[in-house]
């Protein structure tokens, strides 16, 4: 190193200063793209931090998270062992669509060895997940968007909601069709769910401040093809679809493509998820929707 100072410093001394700046550079360069960074640990030595996952994994759905979280585990043990601590996490799996969910969350919550459960992709599940954290003081990652899991758990302190509330995706879907140049709107939602039940509270609302025609709000509860039906006779300019479940979804998609209509739909983030396309396939090509996170392949 002594050496390449010496030969940096005479070019300087002969006025060829650009010269020596660039060299100058070029070691630094070299010195930072090869210096390699010290592990301070075995991997194998980092203290196991068990974590539950209840989310949907039948039908080939386990296949689209674990390997999200695999990739989570094995970064933050890379992480932990440059200051010589820290946790490995390991997951046990739980099915959410689950008849047995609430008992699960029982369990899942008495646990002293389970430190925190990640999953409710579905409103209505995790606040059954949060209801039985809660009283714990277990944290709760969850996906879900429903605001009512905010209003009813966020002053516990153990809720981690990793999205914004609906009540930001129904604003942002009626800026969308504003933008668009709609005069009307209509709603279609899963009528008596949580997930549903916030765009009904705030849609009107909502559609009012934005200058656009609230053409009504319809529920899915009791005959998703009537009510889509009911939805599309309005001549509105678009339909929101904040439906619950993808099942919902099929009914609404088979009734919309049968039906002579103006209408265009626009779905919320379920009709998003991989789920989605896993189970409809070609069914859900060319539905445009939002989205509350970035696209993975981004």
């Amino acid at each position: 190193m002594e050496f390449q100072l010496n030969i940096i410093w005479n070019m300087i001394r002969r006025a060829d200063i650009l010269s020596g700046v660039l060299l100058l550079i070029d070691l630094i360069v070299f010195a930072g793209c090869t210096r390699e960074v010290p592990l301070y640990c075995n991997e194998s030595d980092l203290e196991e931090c068990r974590v539950a996952v209840v989310l949907p994994l039948s039908d080939g759905l386990g296949d689209n998270w674990k390997p999200c979280l695999e990739i989570c585990s094995n970064n933050l043990a890379k992480a932990f062992c440059q200051t010589g601590k820290g946790v490995r996490l390991v997951y046990e799996w739980y099915e959410e669509i689950s008849p047995d969910l609430r008992q699960t969350a029982a369990t899942l919550a008495s646990r002293s060895d389970i430190k925190a459960v990640i999953g409710g992709l579905y409103s209505d599940n995790a606040l059954i997940l949060a209801d039985a954290l809660s009283a714990q003081d277990k944290p709760l990652f969850t996906l879900a968007t429903t605001d009512q899991l905010i209003r009813g758990y966020s002053k516990w302190g153990n809720l981690w909601a990793m999205t914004e509330t609906d009540i930001t995706q129904c604003e942002v879907m009626l800026s969308k069709v504003m933008q668009y140049g709609a005069k009307s709107v209509a709603l279609l939602v899963n009528g008596g769910s949580a997930y549903g039940d916030t765009f009904v509270d705030w849609f009107p609302f909502q559609a009012l401040e934005l200058g656009v025609r609230n053409a009504g709000v319809f529920s899915c509860l009791d005959n998703a093809e009537e009510q889509t039906r009911a939805a599309l006779a309005t001549d509105a300019d678009y339909i929101l679809c904040a439906l619950s479940d993808i099942e919902t979804l099929e009914k609404v998609l088979r009734t919309y493509n049968s039906t002579p209509h103006t209408a265009k739909l626009l779905m919320s983030d379920v009709a998003y998820v991989s789920d989605a396309l896993t189970k409809l396939g070609d069914m859900v090509e060319g539905i445009e929707g939002i989205c509350y996170g970035a696209d993975p392949a981004s």
